[in-house]
Parts: C-alpha cells; sequence; structure tokens
C-alpha cells in the first residue's frame, strides 16, 4: 500500500497491515500487524491519516476503512 500526503509518503506490505478508525483523533490507522513495517513515517508501528472535514469526522471515514479491509482480505485469501 502507499500513502501519499502532504506530510508523507509512506508505504507498506498491505498483508502487514490493519486498519482502525482513533475516533478520539479523528484519524484512520494504519497498524502494522507484526512488528514494524512502514516506510516513509517518523513511526514504524503506525501510521495515522487524518480524514476529518471541519472539527468532526468524514461522512465517508467508515467506507474508507471497510474498502482497506475488504482489501486486505482479498490479498490474504488469494
Amino acid at each position: 500500500m502507499h500513502w501519499d500526503s502532504s506530510v508523507a509518503n509512506v508505504k507498506a506490505n498491505l498483508n502487514d497491515l490493519t486498519f482502525y478508525i482513533n475516533y478520539d483523533s479523528k484519524w484512520i490507522v494504519m497498524k502494522c500487524v507484526h512488528d514494524d513495517c512502514p516506510v516513509g513515517s517518523s513511526s514504524r508501528d503506525d501510521y495515522s491519516m487524518g480524514l476529518s472535514s471541519g472539527s468532526a469526522i468524514a461522512p465517508n471515514i467508515e467506507k474508507v476503512l471497510q474498502a482497506f479491509n475488504d482489501l486486505r482480505r482479498e490479498i490474504l485469501t488469494n
């Protein structure tokens, strides 16, 4: 997976990642399943991506999370 934003260019193998929403920070988090894995971030354990709209979570954040996890499941089962 390759996440390119204005603050970082982060890469990791999708089968090494899991995804969840941090509702406190209003960010979606890409976290390593085993050890450290992202390249291009100051943290090698996880990488957070802001998906907020003003002061609230973007209304489509759950759809983004589901898409990441659907893609990950497809890769791990095929």
